[in-house]
């Protein structure tokens, strides 16, 4: 499972040119902990793809903090 940084390191990595807004980065790896790689990843997906359809111009702490929850919620019960 990758850390906070590392966790940090893949959502800047995913999204950073889709986010216009200061976001804490710290409170997002702490929703994301538990995660691993893959499963950030689609939560990123995830993420974008809702920004798209809802014609949202850039990604906000919300729009991310839900897919990272949904994403973790999905892994809790699939356990």
């Amino acid at each position: 499972m990758p850390d906070p940084n590392q966790i940090v390191d893949t959502l800047k990595f995913r999204l950073a040119s889709y986010i216009k807004n200061k976001i804490d980065w710290k409170k997002l790896s702490e929703v994301a902990e538990g995660l691993n790689y893959a499963e950030i990843s689609r939560a990123c997906e995830e993420a974008l793809k809702s920004m798209i359809i809802n014609e949202f111009k850039s990604l906000n702490v919300e729009n991310i903090m839900q897919a990272l929850s949904e994403r973790k919620s999905i892994v809790e019960n699939n356990i």
